[in-house]
């Protein structure tokens, strides 16, 4: 299941960015984008859940340790039991908001690298250029 999020997840992307109208197109060139240049897409995006889950988890808990070690929660102290749901809450919402930008970033990098190549390659080709060299950088 989790590989379906590193594959279809760049969908809010496309449909933002490449103002698609239509979300199963979107679906479809969000999965593309995502398995271009050996799925690199997929993989990055993965890391970067993974990595915002272990900050999640870190934002979730340390509330909660900061509040019991105020009050222990043994102690029956009614605020924290409201405390706690509202630190996930934050923790969550500074998550998921990075994650967002994340695949912003992600959508606009896999089309620069892959599709400014491909302008290059053609525009050497239109000029009868040799298409090798748009990879030299000067």
């Amino acid at each position: 299941m989790i590989f379906v999020y590193g594959l279809a997840g760049l969908a809010t992307a496309v449909l933002t960015v490449d103002r698609t109208a239509n979300p199963f197109t979107a679906m479809g060139r969000a999965v593309g984008r995502a398995t271009r240049s050996g799925m690199r897409g997929v993989f990055l995006r993965l890391l970067g859940y993974l990595v915002w889950l272990a900050i999640r988890l870190a934002l979730g808990s340390g509330w909660i340790l900061a509040a019991n070690m105020i009050t222990p929660i043994t102690g029956g102290s009614w605020w924290v039991g409201l405390a706690v749901p509202v630190a996930w809450a934050l923790a969550n919402g500074v998550a998921y908001a990075a994650l967002a930008c994340l695949d912003a970033v992600l959508l606009l990098e896999i089309r620069i690298r892959t599709e400014g190549l491909d302008i290059s390659v053609n525009r050497a080709r239109s000029l009868g250029a040799d298409p090798a060299a748009a990879l030299v950088v000067r």
